[in-house]
């Protein structure tokens, strides 16, 4: 912790002042002194004076808690991302810190410079894709700013560095002709599973999560609206977890079109005579027994034989790719 602090004129105007601050003495004996100089009046000066002292004992008190990044990743996953982060994140966040640990692992948080992280992301982009690079960067950048908040580390060294740009990747959309197309592709080529697959989306605005999580208590056929208020990822060693929305501003109940409720209906009633005629076989897993069940297995082969009812300018906006 910083001692007392004093200044002195560097000038006879006394418009140039040298601060110092005590900082105790170090291994050898020899006195530990901050110093800076400082331009203005002398209130100025004893005013930052202040501002220094406070500045050099978080420092110390920084220091003297300093966890090595091996340690402060692991309180960072156990206390923040467990219950903050999409189950997918943290599965994504676990595979960055296999290549993390043995470039940062046992250095103390305060010992991992720009400099470090900049020869880590030079050695990493010989071997990965720059998009690779950037999500090493942005866990690395996530969990470093967590220890700038949680007073772990003073300031994030991520932010000083560079990555390598990212390729320009070219936007799509379906016009709607070729929407038209695709809607008739499914509906006239496709079971009732791989309908609602495609159609609950289009309808409802839902993304893959909010699909995959949607039950059906949340559709109602009386009004032919659909509720969209949580969402479910695969986890490595839980299967599917849900959760609900990330905030209040994607949780909506939309209205559906007749002809697509009527679509849903019918695999609903398919859903539950296979239930009775497989009686206790029955096993289907949690992600099947939804309206938006399969999605997950069965995406790619979907829409490999969605695109192949296409005109063959449409085809390449269809792939299992996009």
């Amino acid at each position: 912790m910083a001692g007392g602090g004093g200044i002195s004129a560097r000038n006879k105007a006394k418009t140039i002042w040298q601060l110092t601050v005590s900082c105790g003495k170090g291994p050898d004996g020899k006195p530990i002194q901050v110093r800076e100089t400082f331009y203005g009046s002398k209130l100025d000066a004893k005013a930052r004076l202040a501002g220094l002292v406070s500045e050099v004992n978080r420092r110390s008190y920084l220091l003297s808690g300093d966890p090595t990044f091996t340690d402060f990743a692991a309180e960072f996953m156990k206390n923040y991302a467990a219950t903050n982060l999409q189950p997918r994140t943290i599965d994504a966040y676990t595979d960055r810190l296999r290549r993390l640990f043995p470039a940062f692992g046992h250095l103390k948080l305060s010992r991992i410079s720009p400099s470090k992280i900049a020869a880590f992301y030079a050695a990493l982009a010989k071997e990965v894709s720059p998009d690779y690079v950037h999500k090493h960067h942005q866990a690395l950048h996530a969990i470093l700013e967590k220890a700038v908040q949680w007073e772990k580390l003073e300031s994030n060294p991520t932010r000083k560095v560079d990555t390598p740009p990212l390729p320009d990747i070219e936007a799509f959309s379906l016009n709607a002709d070729q929407l038209d197309a695709l809607v008739e592709a499914v509906v006239t080529s496709e079971p009732l599973q791989t309908q609602a697959i495609v159609l609950i989306p289009l309808e409802t605005t839902a993304g893959a999560g909010e699909l995959m999580g949607l039950e059906w208590s949340m559709v109602n056929f009386d009004t032919n609206e659909i509720e969209i208020c949580q969402s479910a990822q695969t986890q490595k060693g839980k299967g599917l977890v849900v959760k609900r929305v990330k905030n209040k501003y994607r949780w909506r109940i939309v209205k559906v079109q007749p002809w697509v409720m009527a679509i849903l209906r019918k695999y609903k009633v398919e859903q539950q005579a296979m239930r009775l005629e497989m009686g206790n076989l029955w096993t289907v897993d949690f992600d099947d027994d939804r309206p938006g069940g399969g999605y997950c297995e069965r995406k790619s082969g979907c829409w490999a034989r969605i695109s192949e009812n296409y005109p063959q300018n449409i085809r390449p906006l269809v792939s299992p790719n996009r």
